[in-house]
């Protein structure tokens, strides 16, 4: 048994979560503004930075449930001092089971109009849930994206994350419609850049799949499409940490995941008659997805498997058959070219860090040819 902490006794808001069923007590609370969700794992060196930007966020009517999965280092710890400190953080405890399982948890109990799904290891501008709510609620917006950028933890320098096609977003609110060609391309499918109004996500039953890797893929492109508006905010309003090795980082434990995850995505895109209007953005992002994962595998049966999987997955979408033009990224067009020509997997690993530079070199020189 589990407590979830929360000192307002007074308004019947202490929760208990059974075994692993979570019962919602109190299913709303209009004076909490955003619902702050935070899974964690094994994240200790970082965790006192990502509470005290939270805790600072100049929004102060949040609540943040933070669900610790199954932590065998310090960080559920950490979270009792915290929680001892604030009144407005809760700890929810689970087995080992994924951030996309811990996310679920947390949202289960939410009582927030709008909701933040945040890592644990990242840190955030203290004006980002602020900022994101205000422009949220004056469009009446679903959905709320605000720019972020990347601090390499190794050399503490920070770098812009690049958001391609941002030209085609409205400055109004908008919905997949209007960017039909580029939704999943042009906001990735993160969630700690984004708000989702709670009752927008609450009446469309969606939900984290519950794996390891890539678990916020269905949530976040579901959602895109599910929209009646969405509002985007240029501004970089929070900081996502590289260079560290996580249970967010660690690909090769879990290679396949992140074809579950394009999988269930594309078949509920089909199951509500949209797929055909996004296919150019699933197939263009789909790509993408397995280029990145391929080249993230650090051991060679990891990678052999990768790359045998996503043959077949390419295969069977026909993307072959598309021409050159359909591909936003020549460069993947031509990795997936040299892909389906044969199983050179072996080759590939073996040589990895000099078959890249290479290939890097060979791709710069075919794109002058054909474009």
């Amino acid at each position: 048994m589990s407590l979830i902490r929360s000192k307002h006794a007074q308004d019947s808001t202490i929760l208990w979560v059974f075994g692993e069923n979570v019962e919602k007590l109190a299913t709303a609370d209009n004076s909490i503004k955003v619902s702050v969700i935070v899974p964690v794992y094994n994240v200790e060196q970082y965790l006192r930075e990502c509470m005290d930007s939270i805790l600072a966020q100049t929004l102060r009517e949040i609540e943040i449930i933070c669900v610790d999965d199954g932590s065998t280092d310090g960080s559920l710890a950490i979270l009792q001092e915290y929680a001892a400190k604030d009144e407005r953080v809760q700890i929810l405890t689970q087995a080992n089971a994924g951030a996309g399982a811990a996310r679920n948890k947390g949202l289960a109990v939410a009582r927030g109009e709008y909701l933040s799904f945040l890592d644990g290891d990242d840190f955030f501008d203290k004006r980002m849930l602020a900022i994101a709510y205000a422009k949220a609620r004056k469009a009446a917006a679903d959905i709320a994206i605000y720019k972020n950028r990347k601090y390499d933890n190794s050399t503490g320098k920070y770098s812009k994350t690049k958001y391609q096609f941002e030209k085609y977003v409205p400055k109004r609110s908008f919905t997949y419609k209007d960017i039909s060609k580029y939704i999943f391309n042009i906001f990735y499918n993160w969630t700690w850049n984004k708000l989702f109004r709670r009752e927008f996500i609450e009446s469309n039953n969606i939900k984290f799949q519950e794996v390891f890797r890539t678990n916020d893929l269905f949530f976040t492109c579901v959602a895109f499409v599910q929209a009646k508006s969405i509002v985007f905010i240029n501004k970089v309003l929070m900081s996502y940490r590289v260079g560290i090795r996580s249970s967010q980082t660690t690909n090769d434990e879990h290679p396949l995941d992140f074809l579950k995850a394009f999988d269930a995505l594309q078949y509920h895109l089909v199951s509500c008659g949209v797929y055909e209007a996004v296919k150019q953005s699933y197939i263009n992002w789909l790509l993408s997805g397995c280029m990145a994962n391929l080249h993230s595998q650090e051991g060679k049966d990891g990678y052999k498997l990768v790359y045998s999987a996503i043959k077949e997955v390419l295969s069977q979408n026909s993307i072959n058959n598309c021409g050159i033009s359909y591909f936003y990224d020549l460069n993947h067009y031509y990795s997936m070219q040299n892909l389906l020509g044969g199983n050179i997997a072996e080759v590939k690993f073996e040589s990895d860090k000099t078959h890249r530079i290479v290939n890097c070199l060979f791709f710069k020189i075919r794109r002058r040819i054909y474009v």
